[in-house]
């Protein structure tokens, strides 16, 4: 966990732009559970070694929600509305104003990837 973290920045290396941990956590443990097996993890900490198949995989299923990741970050950086609304998260009932954030999520996602191309 300590390895996925750090890929992630650190005082080390540059942190990986599209991922927020405070905000994509779930997502991200959910890819390394998804790609570990049962006995074999991403690092071997006897011979201080990466298992680079789990590692490309790992990647591999981050880049799926890569682009939805990278705009959610945006607007958390750029909006202060938008940590208002992520402060509330799922668990909490959001106000008749505040349900419009997802909507706007999606349309501003949807916008950036037309930019994009």
């Amino acid at each position: 966990m300590v390895f996925i973290f750090s890929v992630f920045g650190d005082d080390f290396i540059p942190r990986i732009q599209s991922y927020n941990t405070s905000m994509h956590f779930d997502y991200i443990i959910n890819c390394y559970t998804n790609v570990i097996s049962y006995d074999n993890f991403m690092t071997n900490t006897k011979i201080l070694t990466i298992n680079n198949k789990i590692f490309h995989n790992f990647m591999r299923m981050l880049t799926t929600y890569e682009d939805n990741a990278l705009a959610e970050c945006f607007l958390y950086d750029t909006f202060d509305n938008f940590k208002k609304w992520d402060g509330y998260g799922l668990q909490q009932k959001l106000s008749k104003y505040d349900e419009y954030w997802m909507i706007i999520l999606n349309k501003c996602i949807a916008c950036y990837k037309l930019i994009k191309n």
